[in-house]
């Protein structure tokens, strides 16, 4: 009786002990590979004037996009880099506070400028930033020390973890990095520009673009053929990747027989307003120039009701961005 309870006994250690060392095993093998990394810095780090630094502009590439784990990479090398005593650190709440106060986002701390204006609110020497990608069943994370007064690297290191070992958590936004949405693919091909002001040219147009945001796209038009119509325009642009929708407002300023606006036979020199309504696509050609076609109902009024008309019209132009 004694020898089967003391079997049971050694039985029920022994597996508790498997599934101890086991879940440990699991939720230390990410903690183990970044402690390696700051190790590595601990170890590697010469330069004696660093003294205090702050973690932060992790991003993943080629997308260079944050995601979930760009802030969990930022707060575990934070808290390791705290437990080693080998610098001052800010913790992660004081740097994404000074980063917001600063307007600059985590990720806009790649212009040397910003680098140094966060380098004088926060009092640090460096900043230790980085990148991460999928690499077949692997994650790589390189790491670079970051002085903030010259831009030099003052240390730099790689790891490279399987996936598998990741926590579970982490998983889910790590499949999801992949992702990357096709408007950013196709700015890395052509080269990233900001296409916030263009000039637009279309037959028979002229017209000045804006854009406050990627969704939306302002533009002022002047349309004439020089002999038989002058408008003014305004249109507003809903942008759904290449796609767009568009509503114009124009003052016609005059109009005389035979334009290319409607059908009507006169002499007179009238004037009046349109309304029109488009679909359409827009096509880059290059870094800085695009194809845009649309077409849509169009509504004429001239002398206040004098001559109306609906119809058709198919528009084409080129963006110029500046």
């Amino acid at each position: 009786m004694n020898n089967k309870f003391s079997s049971s006994i050694l039985f029920l250690t022994l597996t508790l002990s498997f599934i101890h060392i086991n879940a440990y095993a699991q939720t230390t093998l990410y903690d183990k590979n970044l402690d390696k990394l700051v190790a590595s810095l601990v170890s590697g780090m010469k330069d004696k004037s660093v003294k205090k630094v702050a973690v932060a502009n992790f991003y993943e590439m080629p997308s260079r996009q944050r995601y979930r784990l760009s802030d969990v990479l930022e707060d575990d090398l934070t808290t390791k880099l705290i437990e080693t005593s080998k610098f001052d650190v800010i913790v992660k709440s004081r740097t994404d506070e000074i980063l917001k106060e600063l307007k600059f986002g985590n990720s806009g701390l790649v212009d040397p400028l910003k680098v140094k204006k966060f380098g004088q609110f926060s009092e640090v020497d460096a900043i230790l930033m980085g990148s991460y990608r999928q690499k077949g069943k692997d994650i790589i994370i390189n790491v670079q020390l970051i002085k903030v007064e010259t831009m030099e690297a003052a240390w730099g290191g790689s790891i490279e973890i399987p996936i598998k070992e990741f926590p579970a958590d982490l998983l889910e936004f790590l499949n999801t990095n992949q992702e990357a949405p096709q408007r950013q693919l196709e700015e890395k091909e052509i080269g990233e520009i900001k296409r916030t002001f263009g000039i637009g040219i279309g037959n028979p147009y002229l017209s000045l673009l804006y854009n406050p945001s990627r969704r939306v796209t302002l533009e002022l038009k002047y349309v004439s053929d020089f002999v038989d119509t002058s408008i003014f325009a305004a249109r507003v642009y809903l942008n759904y990747g290449r796609f767009y929708f568009a509503g114009e407002y124009g003052k016609i300023l005059f109009s005389v027989s035979n334009s290319w606006a409607y059908s009507y036979t006169y002499t007179e020199k009238l004037s009046g307003y349109m309304i029109g309504v488009y679909l359409g696509c827009n096509i880059r050609l290059s870094r800085y120039i695009d194809l845009n076609i649309d077409a849509g109902p169009v509504y004429y009024d001239l002398d206040n009701d004098y001559l109306t008309d609906y119809e058709w019209v198919i528009n084409t132009g080129l963006r110029f961005w500046l």
